[in-house]
């Protein structure tokens, strides 16, 4: 990828040129930082979903008389094809702890077959992290990096739609151009959906990505957006503080909801007009400035429902492609740059999970991950365009 005539490098060029120049401390330090992807039988996968099983055990295979389990990174892990297997999503040193903690001896085959290769003994690997502690990194410091591989699109319809749900890219600590694979991080995922969604099944997963990718249904946030439109168009200022609930308070004179949908109603407006203002004063809005549709808040889910959707079995790629275009393509309709989306994403995290919790940490975590992909010089955000 290029930054002007700047060459911006991923983990897999520094993997790569580690190799190249024989630097396996170098290598491992990139390791350190890094998420791996280790195979486990997928039918034992299918037990623990179906509660059955407890634990998930390791594929491995013999080489020259040593037992060997393949290690791979996201510059070599694009899509699984082996149907007998799904890929456990682990930090390289937490797999290597587990590794350890059985007491196994086996050899990691790291991006087997590919010009990354490197092997190293379990217990080789652990003396070497306990070594270089000040190397390995933590799920935390790595949550508002942006990243990307060269393995996957960097430029044209899909890495910009990919780029739309960027932001759960970034948290997730993964590439934002990367589509995963088919049974990557399987169970875990399965049981994400289960717990977080409802889903259980195909079936369930459509219904939830056909939710997602439908512009024309309304929720509170969205309804209330609406009329603020509406009524700049009449001619009311945009960012008047009061607006908003001028026109919650008329909404419910109109409707007469039931009290607890009208104090809904009131609340989500207020939080509106709150998160806006905090926005305007941390640049993330021009002055005056509003969010005027806070579609991508769905459409960006859309974009991680359809990853998600190929991780559990429920679609193939090419499904998911298209379920990732299409959200990509209605973003483009609804927002002029990214700064636009990435603000209107801001303000539905804030509305829809912040008021479940504290919104005040939600608006601050959520402000670091917009700051890195509007900074970042390997974020989308600089380097596409929207549309």
């Amino acid at each position: 990828m290029q930054n002007g005539n700047r060459v911006l490098a991923d983990d897999g060029d520094r993997l790569y040129a580690a190799a190249r120049n024989g630097d396996w401390d170098g290598y491992q330090t990139v390791l350190a930082g890094l998420n791996v992807f280790m195979p486990s039988p997928r039918r034992q996968g299918d037990e623990v979903l179906a509660g059955t099983e407890t634990g998930t055990g390791h594929v491995t295979y013999q080489e020259r008389g040593l037992t060997c389990i393949d290690v791979y990174t996201d510059a070599s892990l694009t899509q699984p094809c082996r149907p007998d297997v799904f890929y456990r999503w682990l930090m390289w040193d937490r797999g290597v702890r587990i590794l350890e903690e059985h007491k196994f001896r086996w050899t990691m085959v790291v991006n087997r077959g590919t010009y990354l290769e490197f092997r190293i003994t379990v217990p080789d690997a652990a003396k070497w992290l306990n070594r270089h502690p000040q190397a390995v990194r933590t799920w935390d410091e790595l949550v508002t990096k942006v990243r990307f591989t060269r393995a996957e699109p960097l430029d044209g319809p899909l890495a910009r739609a990919l780029a739309c749900g960027a932001y759960l890219s970034v948290t997730n600590c993964m590439p934002w151009n990367s589509m995963m694979g088919e049974y990557v991080h399987y169970v875990a995922r399965n049981l994400s959906l289960r717990d977080s969604w409802g889903i259980y099944s195909a079936q369930d997963w459509r219904g939830q990505v056909q939710a997602l990718l439908d512009t024309e249904s309304y929720g509170l946030v969205d309804l209330l957006l609406a009329l603020r439109r509406k009524a700049v168009v009449d001619g009311a200022p945009a960012s008047d503080p009061e607006l908003l609930t001028r026109l919650a308070a008329d909404w419910c004179a109109a409707n007469a909801p039931h009290a607890g949908a009208a104090a809904e109603i009131r609340d989500v407006a207020y939080w509106i007009g709150l998160c806006e203002s905090w926005m305007r004063r941390d640049g993330v809005l021009p002055a005056g400035g509003v969010v005027w549709t806070q579609a991508v808040w769905d459409l960006g889910r859309a974009v991680n429902m359809a990853r998600w959707g190929m991780q559990c079995g429920f679609c193939d790629r090419t499904t998911a492609e298209q379920i990732v275009l299409r959200a990509g393509q209605l973003c483009g309709e609804a927002y002029a740059d990214w700064s636009e989306l990435s603000a209107a994403y801001l303000l539905g995290r804030v509305i829809k999970m912040g008021r479940q919790g504290d919104p005040q940490q939600c608006y601050t975590e959520t402000l670091a991950t917009h700051g890195a992909l509007m900074g970042s010089e390997v974020s989308p955000f600089r380097l596409l365009t929207l549309r």
